[in-house]
């Protein structure tokens, strides 16, 4: 989701299209979204909650988001990204912005709300309808992934790092709005297509783990996008935008890369990149390949 050290990361595309979900932590890193292939993210969290209130008068209530039950465990989120739907019950602020080729404007794209007729429905998934109307005609850009969790980590079009970014000043690509269509609660929105040279970061991290600090990252992806390349990241980075060392960052890695640790050929893998290395899958077990669903959770916890 990502990718930096020790700051938000989010996505660094290397994958493709994907859901990112969530990450519970106590370190002071950076979030960042990195790529090198393309990657698809629907919705992440680094881990903080709050619940749901009644919907419009006769409409179902909207149910527990994945935040909602980690602040109820005590571990809340401290960055939760998502393009396709609201992480808490009560969350009803934007998902993300898109920036329009033809003219520059933005757009925030937020949340349905609840309605109680025609079909009772509970809301709280992405506006994509929003979207098409804003984007028709013309190109639309992914600008900011917005933090749901209320500590402000919203992820940017990623600055130039180690190595210099395609865009202008070095910097990450940023993703197409409309590249990574699914549905989701039966209906439409956009995941994040991430491919190399797109990234999203965010290096003022507030609230995220530090040093050795506990702490956990969710997210959900596509599991048939991915590749060899170094590397598809979401999680806590350095604040720099530099390679500060081995073991300078905390993220979780899906691909088939195989300079490191690996599973079982082919792959790909549920790793952790650490910084100059990826460590898992080194079991013999089949086990430690997974990849069964074509979108499937990652939930790695305890860094």
């Amino acid at each position: 989701m990502l990718f930096g050290r020790r700051n938000l990361e989010d996505f660094h595309g290397r994958e493709r299209p994907g859901q990112i979900g969530g990450m519970n932590m106590n370190s002071k890193f950076k979030l960042a979204i990195v790529s090198g292939l393309a990657f698809t993210v629907v919705c992440a969290v680094l881990v903080m909650a709050r619940q749901a209130g009644p919907g419009a008068a006769g409409a179902p209530a909207r149910p527990q988001g994945p935040c909602d039950i980690y602040a109820a465990a005590g571990t809340p989120c401290v960055a939760a990204h998502s393009t396709t739907r609201a992480l808490y019950a009560s969350y009803n602020g934007p998902l993300y912005q898109v920036m329009r080729q033809s003219d520059g404007k933005t757009l925030d794209i937020g949340v349905v709300q609840p309605t109680a007729s025609p079909v009772p429905d509970a809301g709280g998934y992405a506006d994509a309808a929003a979207q098409d109307a804003f984007c028709a005609n013309t190109y639309c850009w992914i600008s900011i992934l917005y933090d749901q969790s209320g500590k402000g980590n919203h992820l940017r079009q990623a600055p130039r790092g180690g190595f210099s970014g395609p865009a202008m000043g070095g910097f990450n690509n940023v993703p197409l709005a409309d590249m990574a269509p699914i549905t989701i609660m039966g209906h439409k929105a956009y995941g994040v297509f991430i491919v190399p040279g797109m990234g999203l970061r965010w290096n003022d991290a507030k609230g995220t783990a530090v040093d050795d600090q506990a702490q956990g990252q969710y997210w959900v992806i596509d599991g048939h996008h991915y590749n060899s390349g170094c590397c598809f990241d979401y999680g806590n980075a350095e604040t720099d935008s530099r390679d500060d060392g081995d073991g300078t960052m905390e993220t979780t890695y899906y691909g088939n890369a195989t300079a490191w640790y690996r599973g079982p050929a082919p792959g790909p893998w549920i790793m952790t990149d650490q910084e100059n290395n990826l460590v898992g899958c080194v079991n013999e077990s089949p086990n430690d390949k997974y990849c069964g669903n074509p979108y499937f959770q990652i939930a790695i916890g305890a860094f």
